[in-house]
């Protein structure tokens, strides 16, 4: 194969044979294809990369003819399969599939889609322009009337028990009016698929729906530009806001009860330059709250931060990005300490699920009641537990601190990369060394991957450069093999199911008081901890890959592009 490579890059190419050599050399170093480095260095370009492709692996190669794509053929998958994958079927010849990419190492997905359909498939090359026109050319063809995407819809629903889950105003029983129907239909597509967040946004000359699940925005709709403004009105008719009001940000509620679950719909409309953006926040109120032993700590972890919990005072931080489950923590942790002999109060932006037996208060900005304000509020109602939705600044802080020193166990939540740099927050935030040495107890750092779905789980081998990238951590002979989700109706075609969290507990030893009242900047404090023993987020997440609960591919994505 090699020989037959290097004849074909010198018989199609001007390149020396030194040049070529070292690029084959080059090649194995980097364990990357000798022509896709030709592609990457910009020797080749990519129609001549693809047309070296299939003449090395005996593949027809697809350029200028036209194509007709069949809708029975796009029928054997979702679109979010095809896009996903790099795949395009265009004809069946002999009880053969072919189809289209330009991916020339597709094989593991064409086996996978094979079995799925039960039908040998074939692959035909082309370049990556060729086949985002036809991809681009299905979209403009699926840009359908409200009235076609609310009779496709009927594949999936029933009209009737539509209309009668929905209990918000008079106008849901309106048969006759497909904006109203697809509204409808859009709200419960996305509360069945699990997804915490639609997103309705126009551009200039389109209309793009999408739903955010497992942590990830996918495409789901796109309804041509005129349906925009009528979409909008809609929700802002649900949401009790004003309809005439398009340039200024608007925010409001829609309530609605849908198989015997109460869900708080959360609305933020902004102005843009193409039109009013919507994004919708699903809470489903009547959802059970995950406990502490849900949320993926592994015994150790577990059973430390249940003790640090039991504190009579002293503060516990929970870091991490937006989106990375921190809110879930705190309402597992104050669950877990929640009895009659103890007065638990929580200020938040905004509360999101009620839980029996806690006073929640919500921020209200335009009455200047904030965190701060709030929490002063708080401290004169004799509280034993205080949870903060958020420190965001000095005097929320300060407060906070000065709280948990005083018999109080605080809870609360900041912005931060790992544990460790919660120290260092707090000093921005002009809180006196003394004080964070005094009041805090552990910082719990997360973040949440996705799960590998049990329903179309197959072997596979991670590329190179994702091993490579955690092959320093002192875990990572534990996984012995990795399994990835091919993508199937269960999962969305993403290959993936569910979410579980990768933590790092950061408890505040004497050591660490002795550092914080006496910072050195020759003292690197994640260093020391990490030969005590701490398990950090991305030795947790590989413990998660060892286990099969996710892929190498999914850890990096969160550790490593964040």
């Amino acid at each position: 194969m090699e020989k037959l490579v290097y004849s074909l890059i010198k018989s199609q190419t001007n390149l020396s044979d030194s040049t070529i050599k070292s690029i084959f050399k080059e090649s194995k170093i980097k364990k990357i294809d000798p022509v896709e480095l030709l592609y990457r260095k910009g020797l080749i370009d990519e129609h001549k990369m693809i047309k070296f492709y299939c003449s090395i692996l005996d593949i027809p190669f697809f350029e200028n003819e036209d194509i007709n794509i069949s809708e029975e053929l796009l029928k054997f998958a979702s679109m979010e399969f095809w896009k996903g994958n790099h795949l395009l079927p265009i004809y069946i010849e002999k009880g053969i599939l072919y189809v289209l990419s330009d991916k020339w190492d597709n094989f593991e997905r064409l086996d996978y889609l094979a079995n799925f359909i039960n039908m040998p498939v074939e692959l035909i090359l082309t370049t990556s322009s060729r086949l985002r026109e036809c991809l681009e050319k299905i979209d403009k063809n699926k840009q359908v009337s409200v009235e076609e995407l609310w009779e496709l819809s009927l594949n999936d629903y029933n009209e009737e028990d539509i209309i009668e889950q929905f209990s918000i105003d008079n106008s849901f029983n309106d048969k006759s009016s497909p904006v109203i129907r697809f509204i409808n239909y859009l709200l419960i597509k996305a509360i069945d698929s699990d997804a915490s967040d639609i997103h309705i946004e126009p551009s200039e000359k389109s209309l793009r729906v999408r739903m955010r699940v497992d942590g990830i925005l996918m495409d789901i709709f796109s309804p041509p530009k005129q349906l925009h403004k009528p979409i909008m009105n809609r929700i802002k008719i649900m949401a009790k806001l004003q309809l005439a009001e398009y340039r200024k940000p608007q925010e409001g509620r829609i309530p609605i009860k849908y198989k015997d679950d109460r869900i708080d719909i959360r609305v933020s409309i902004i102005p843009t330059s193409d039109g009013e953006r919507a994004v919708l926040r699903i809470l489903n109120q009547s959802a059970h709250l995950l406990r502490l032993e849900q949320l993926g700590m592994d015994d150790e972890q577990l059973e430390t931060f249940r003790s640090l919990l039991n504190r009579n005072y002293g503060m516990i931080l929970v870091t991490g990005p937006t989106g990375s489950g921190k809110t879930t923590t705190l309402y597992a942790s104050i669950q877990e300490i929640n009895s009659p002999d103890k007065n638990i109060i929580t200020i938040e932006d905004p509360v999101e699920y009620k839980i029996k037996g806690i006073n929640q208060l919500s921020v209200n900005r335009a009455t200047g009641f904030t965190f701060a304000e709030g929490l002063r509020a708080i401290l004169r109602q004799d509280p034993d537990v205080i949870l903060i939705g958020e420190i965001r600044d000095s005097e929320t802080a300060n407060i906070a601190i000065q709280a948990s020193m005083t018999g109080h166990l605080v809870l609360s939540t900041m912005h931060t990369t790992n544990a460790f740099s919660a120290i260092n927050r707090l000093l921005d935030l002009k809180v006196d060394n003394y004080k964070i040495s005094d009041a805090l107890i552990c910082v719990l750092a997360q973040r949440l991957v996705r799960l590998t779905c049990n329903f179309c789980r197959q072997p596979y081998t991670p590329h190179q450069h994702i091993l490579k990238s955690f092959h320093h951590l002192p875990n990572f002979k534990e996984a012995k093999f990795f399994s990835k989700g091919m993508g199937c109706p269960y999962c969305l075609n993403t290959g993936y199911k569910g979410r579980t969290g990768i933590f790092e507990l950061f408890v505040i030893e004497d050591w660490v008081k002795d550092f914080i009242k006496n910072p050195s900047p020759s003292i690197d404090i994640e260093k020391i901890a990490r030969k005590k023993g701490i398990t950090t987020l991305e030795e947790d997440g590989w413990r998660k890959v060892a286990m099969g609960l996710t892929t190498p591919d999914e850890l990096y994505r969160i550790i490593k592009t964040k």
